[in-house]
């Protein structure tokens, strides 16, 4: 007779691979078969946020893997979004706890099994000899502005890495960075510098001929590589499809003639600029969308990004990024800056895949102001969710998404799924009658992905 203990242990990890991780603590409690089905999943991610290190080093949760270091080899993926101090210094630099990197480090020469990696504290010096020699890597993101030549030469031996997030790297990490893509060669599908104030367009143009097959370049905050110089080396990438770029002030125009942007589809800006330039942002914007045009570019997201507070993107500028975008886009982000509800209805309206769309939402308890936006949001026969950018970082009084303006939203929009504001996601109920169920974005999430990029590029 079959039942659930002498199941296969293949079939009980299947099962419980749907099942989340308050389930998984109960369910090994069950019986010897279920906990042996249980264990890979209970320990195939290992985060570290700071709701974890207010308990250390009371509790830590390397211990665990240090007493029965059988376990490690479960371990598929690591994430490590804070690190505990020993004492807050007047300086800038923290002075991180000495044990915590001892007993992590130790973890990692556990770890045989390791995919993906993810620290974004400054603690890769103190950690590298665990890091090194692990052939099953494919994703890594550090933070890496203190590393030296040699420890550089040792982060280089990975080779097998199909993504790779380099967040304020050391000068010796950008040298030696030629010499690492060329060890990396086709797997690596995706690179992202981000604030690597040492990259220069001679590094680059060394890097980039050694990734023939890569797939996504996120080059964001390095500000000797802008928008033209990054644009002239794209011959180099034929296959991309995924490109994140910073603009700057300059008042040069993309060169005439660039490489073939045909795979193109998703594209993220980072804009900076005064309100002193000569050429506003909007020009700038404007003279990529022609290039964009020029290379029949079939964008399928686009992202936009702007320093500057409350700045608005003018109405010329919207007709012009639909003229070039709008049969193919299905997902449209306005970071830092709003649009005007005009604006807003040309693109509900002239985008028949739109389905994803991240403005500011204006404030809803104007009468006025309610009935244009629902009305925007009904132009379009395929939006299902709206993301509200505003940050509430500008003085003032801001208005804050209640569950009746939500409701009222749902109702007012029935093709409307989602709504996410002030850190709660909001979704309509599967029912007749209308209805949203809150849920909380909190901080026992992994590491947030990078704006300029999508989960899929990352891992």
């Amino acid at each position: 007779m079959v039942s659930a203990d002498n199941l296969n242990i293949d079939i009980l990890e299947a099962i419980f691979s749907h099942l989340a991780g308050s389930d998984l603590h109960s369910v090994v409690l069950v019986s010897k078969s279920f906990y042996d089905g249980v264990l890979p999943h209970l320990y195939r991610t290992l985060t570290y946020t700071i709701r974890h290190g207010k308990t250390f080093p009371r509790c830590s949760p390397f211990m665990a893997l240090l007493r029965a270091s059988a376990l490690a080899k479960f371990v598929q993926h690591i994430d490590i979004s804070y690190v505990p101090v020993l004492q807050k210094s007047i300086s800038s630099r923290p002075q991180f706890d000495s044990v915590f990197l001892d007993e992590f480090r130790q973890v990692l020469e556990l770890c045989t099994n390791l995919t993906t990696f993810t620290c974004i504290q400054n603690i890769l010096p103190s950690i590298l000899s665990g890091l090194s020699k692990k052939p099953t890597l494919t994703s890594l993101r550090v933070h890496i502005s203190d590393l030296v030549p040699s420890q550089a030469g040792s982060l280089c031996q990975l080779n097998n890495l199909r993504t790779l997030f380099l967040d304020h790297s050391s000068w010796a990490m950008m040298d030696a960075l030629p010499k690492w893509t060329g060890s990396l060669g086709t797997n690596l599908r995706t690179l992202a510098l981000y604030n690597c104030a040492d990259l220069n367009e001679l590094i680059l143009e060394r890097s980039l001929p050694n990734l023939p097959n890569l797939a996504n370049l996120h080059v964001v905050g390095c500000m000797r590589i802008d928008h033209i110089v990054l644009f002239r080396l794209l011959v180099h990438t034929p296959n991309l499809e995924g490109l994140s770029f910073t603009t700057t002030t300059d008042s040069s125009k993309i060169l005439e003639k660039t490489s073939d942007l045909k795979h193109l589809r998703n594209v993220a800006i980072d804009t900076r600029f005064s309100m002193s330039s000569t050429q506003p942002v909007p020009a700038i914007l404007s003279d990529i969308f022609f290039h964009f045009k020029k290379s029949s570019v079939a964008l399928a997201s686009l992202k936009i990004k702007v320093s500057e507070p409350q700045v608005v993107m003018g109405s010329g500028f919207i007709e012009q990024l639909l003229a070039t975008t709008a049969y193919t886009l299905k997902r449209l982000s306005f970071i830092g800056c709003s649009i005007k509800l005009e604006s807003l209805t040309s693109i509900c309206k002239a985008c028949p895949q739109l389905d994803r769309l991240d403005v500011c939402i204006p404030n809803l308890t104007d009468p006025l102001n309610q009935a244009r936006f629902v009305d925007a949001l009904n132009r379009s026969m395929t939006l299902r969710t709206i993301v509200d950018t505003d940050d509430h970082t500008a003085h003032g009084a801001h208005f804050v998404l209640r569950q009746t303006d939500v409701l009222k939203l749902v109702t007012d929009v029935p093709l409307l799924r989602t709504i996410v504001s002030d850190r709660k996601v909001w979704k309509r109920k599967p029912t007749l009658r209308p209805g949203v169920v809150m849920e909380r974005i909190g901080s026992r999430q992994k590491t947030p992905t990078p704006w300029f990029m999508t989960t899929e590029q990352l891992y």
